[in-house]
């Protein structure tokens, strides 16, 4: 299981977090490590009305403006994260006989 500090908050988007003391948003990636994100201004071909974060939820790209982040606050519910163990050599051999 992953733990992370109490300064970051999940997004609605899984593997995103933003941290209210830095005001940044990063993701957690597979090998537990997290990424700072780099945030994006609006421009005449981007659309936004506001700053913010692109990020990628299921392989579509999504927008999380600044406002939604800075609204976000610490909840005492702990959530789980699952973590997927890798399956060793011998089982995804064994896996792939069986087929």
């Amino acid at each position: 299981m992953v733990t992370l500090p109490i300064e970051f908050v999940a997004t609605k988007y899984p593997g995103y977090f933003w941290n209210t003391e830095t005001q940044t948003l990063f993701s957690l990636k597979i090998d537990g490590v997290l990424k700072e994100l780099r945030m994006y201004n609006p421009n005449p071909w981007n659309n936004w009305p506001m700053p913010g974060y692109r990020v990628s939820v299921n392989g579509r790209g999504r927008y999380l403006p600044i406002g939604y982040l800075k609204g976000l606050k610490f909840q005492t519910v702990y959530e789980i994260i699952p973590v997927k163990e890798r399956e060793t050599r011998e089982e995804r051999i064994a896996r792939r006989i069986s087929r």
